[in-house]
């Protein structure tokens, strides 16, 4: 199975990742997107995400452009409203029709909030998506259980660095995972996305202390941002896996969509 993960900055050079997202969409079973445009206006926003089919978004918002060039995937989006962006935007997960995983049985999709900034009008939020899986030699019997997690990270000002609201959302992200091991029963984990930390934080450090291997320090990555980002902070976006996770491949692919840079993974569940 193969992951990307990107913020892809709201869609600010939109072309290109268009361009991007249909070269890759054959060979990408799922999608892990942060700050993305939704088409809900602000009145519109649910309190829950709502698991929205493709065809029935606006084309005219990043949202829309995205599934449309990701077609056949199923939508997840967690809006929220984005005073800055005056626009409302969030993570968002584009995954296989449920046909285009083997052996798949059922899945599950819930979003939990992590912070909010009161006076930006921002939430973070983390949104889980959860695989179960069958062996079809052995009938009614689970294989295996994957649980996907996507979030975007408290950002702050001051840098990439621990602040009481980042230790805050590490603690509050503890108690997800062990909310997420007793309802799955010890699922296969990855976590991924754009955390605004750089790898020597004691955030960092919390992630790992719950059992998850760090990517971005196991493979050497020296950077995460496109040289469409002009500060010095080359650090923000990361993947983690747990050990029930077979890393056949970790890349960060240099490409120009975003001031981010597109993590992807190829792996295989072991058990």
């Amino acid at each position: 199975m193969k992951l990307i993960s990107l913020n892809v900055a709201g869609g600010r050079w939109l072309q290109q990742l268009l361009a991007f997202l249909r070269q890759q969409n054959e060979q990408i079973d799922i999608f892990c997107f942060q700050e993305v445009i939704s088409q809900y206006g602000y009145e519109g926003i649910p309190e829950a995400a709502h698991r929205l089919v493709p065809e029935h978004l606006d084309e005219q918002v990043c949202s829309g452009d995205i599934a449309k060039a990701l077609e056949h995937k199923l939508v997840y989006l967690s809006p929220h409203c984005d005073v800055e962006r005056h626009a409302p935007s969030g993570n968002a997960i584009y995954a296989n029709t449920p046909s285009g995983f083997d052996g798949l049985k059922n899945f599950d999709f819930k979003t939990f909030d992590l912070f909010s900034y009161e006076k930006k009008g921002k939430n973070v939020s983390l949104q889980t998506l959860a695989f179960e899986f069958y062996d079809d030699q052995k009938p009614g019997k689970t294989k295996t259980k994957l649980c996907v997690m996507n979030i975007h990270g408290v950002h702050d000002e001051q840098g990439k660095i621990d602040t009481p609201e980042r230790i805050r959302q590490m603690e509050k992200i503890r108690d997800i995972v062990s909310f997420l091991n007793r309802r799955y029963e010890n699922p296969d984990m990855i976590l991924c996305g754009d955390f605004n930390l750089n790898p020597n934080t004691f955030c960092i450090d919390m992630i790992e202390d719950m059992g998850f291997r760090n990517l971005i320090t196991e493979f050497g990555i020296t950077n995460t941002r496109s040289s469409l980002y002009s500060k010095k902070e080359r650090y923000a976006d990361y993947i983690f896996v747990s050990n029930g996770i077979l890393v056949n491949s970790f890349n960060v692919l240099d490409v120009e969509i975003s001031d981010h840079l597109p993590l992807m993974l190829d792996f295989d569940l072991v058990k």
